[in-house]
């Protein structure tokens, strides 16, 4: 129960709601309970009802962020007049943040909401390398 919305409630009338709530965009929304009908669990039940889909908000299923780091360092050696070489060290997701698949978003596979083990970047790998231009 709140001092500012009771809950469970049996206003019908769900244009009394505020705006900033975002009821309007829920299942149900239109939805007028018949005199018979009972709240369940603190709500009523329309389940002929489909969800409209809405562009992103908040709480939508995502994929995790990219958090990958490639680094390098070189240096370039002067060895005579025309010569030179330069060593080189690169190291690719230095950090070795793994990064896994989107959930799985398809309501009618027994893996919905699911994320794969499977890892989408590969493991560190570090370079060392030198290369000698005459």
């Amino acid at each position: 129960t709140s001092q500012f919305f009771p809950f469970p409630s049996k206003n019908t009338n769900l244009s009394t709601v505020p705006a900033w709530t975002g009821i309007q965009n829920l299942p149900g929304y239109n939805y007028t309970p018949a005199p018979g009908d009972t709240i369940k669990n603190g709500v009523y039940q329309d389940f002929a009802d489909f969800i409209r889909t809405y562009p992103t908000r908040w709480g939508d299923v995502r994929a995790s962020r990219v958090n990958e780091a490639n680094l390098g360092l070189y240096k370039n050696i002067h060895l005579a007049e025309r010569a030179n070489l330069q060593l080189r060290l690169d190291a690719f997701n230095a950090l070795n943040h793994p990064r896994f698949d989107a959930p799985n978003t398809n309501p009618s596979s027994p893996n919905f909401g699911r994320v794969t083990p499977a890892q989408l970047n590969n493991a560190r790998q570090i370079e060392l390398g030198g290369r000698l231009t005459f």
